[in-house]
C-alpha cells in the first residue's frame, strides 16, 4: 500500500529528502483517472505523488539521485514511476491530484447520488494506526470508495459514495471514523471547514467547554452578535 514509505521519509535528513508534499491516491481513485491517463500503468494498486522543492539548481540532481536510490531500495518499480520534467509535467501532475474530485463529482451528478466526504487528520504517531483502521473499517462494509490525499499531514480524503438503500451504511462509517480519529487526538476538519452538516462533530471534538469559550470570543468580537447570524462563529 506503500504507506510504509511515509515514516520512512519523514525521518530523512531535510538536505537529502524532504518532501513538500505527499500525495496518496488508492486503486479506486486510479481507476477512475485511466480513462484520462493512458498512461497509468494497468496493474496500478496504489500511487504516492511527492514534490521537493529545489532552492539551487546545483542541487537538483543531487535530489534526484536520492530519491532515486530511496525508491530502488524500497523495490519501488521505477520503470512505471513518473518525474516531472519540466513545467508542463508539473502542472500534468497537479491536474492529475485535482481530477480525481472533479471526477467523482461528475459521477455523483449523473447518479443522482450523495457522497459522504472525510476531511480529517491525526498526529504523526498514528499515521500506520490510521491507516490500518481505514482498510479495515472499509472492507468490512460493502461501500463504493476512493480514498485520496494529503499523506504528508496524516490527512486523507475518503469519498464514501453509497447508493440510496446505503446510506444509513455510510453514516455508520462515518461516525465510526470520527470517533476514532478523535480517540487518537485528531481532527474532524483538517482543510475544508465544519459547516452546518458536521457541526455536531466539531462539538464532540471540543466538547461543552470548547463550546463556551468560542462563545467567549465571539462575543469579545461581536458583542451585539450581528455577524453570522445563527452561527457561533
Amino acid at each position: 500500500y506503500c504507506w510504509q514509505l511515509i515514516p520512512k521519509i519523514k525521518s530523512f535528513d531535510r538536505y537529502k529528502i524532504d518532501p513538500c508534499s505527499l500525495e496518496y491516491f488508492d486503486h479506486n481513485a486510479l481507476e477512475r483517472l485511466k480513462a484520462k491517463y493512458k498512461a497509468i500503468p494497468t496493474h496500478s494498486k496504489v500511487a504516492l505523488f511527492f514534490e521537493q522543492d529545489v532552492l539551487k539548481r546545483e542541487y537538483y540532481d543531487l535530489i534526484l539521485e536520492n530519491w532515486y536510490e530511496f525508491l530502488s531500495e524500497e523495490n519501488i518499480m521505477l520503470d512505471d514511476s513518473w518525474f516531472a520534467q519540466g513545467p508542463k509535467d508539473v502542472q500534468m501532475f497537479h491536474d492529475f491530484r485535482h481530477d480525481v474530485p472533479a471526477i467523482i463529482n461528475e459521477e455523483n451528478s449523473r447518479a443522482d447520488r450523495v457522497k459522504l466526504g472525510t476531511d480529517m487528520a491525526v498526529p504523526d504517531k498514528y499515521f500506520m494506526s490510521m491507516m490500518q483502521f481505514y482498510r479495515k473499517t472499509l472492507k468490512a462494509n460493502d461501500l463504493d470508495y476512493v480514498m485520496f490525499g494529503h499523506l504528508g499531514d496524516n490527512h486523507l480524503h475518503i469519498n464514501l459514495l453509497p447508493e440510496e438503500s446505503q446510506r444509513d451504511v455510510a453514516q455508520k462509517v462515518y461516525d465510526q471514523m470520527v470517533d476514532q480519529i478523535l480517540e487518537w487526538g485528531g481532527t474532524v476538519s483538517a482543510e475544508h471547514g465544519i459547516g452546518k452538516l458536521k457541526k455536531k462533530y466539531f462539538a464532540k471534538m471540543v466538547g461543552p467547554s470548547g463550546l463556551e469559550d468560542l462563545n467567549k470570543i465571539k462575543y469579545c468580537l461581536d458583542p451585539e452578535n450581528r455577524l453570522g447570524a445563527g452561527n457561533m462563529l
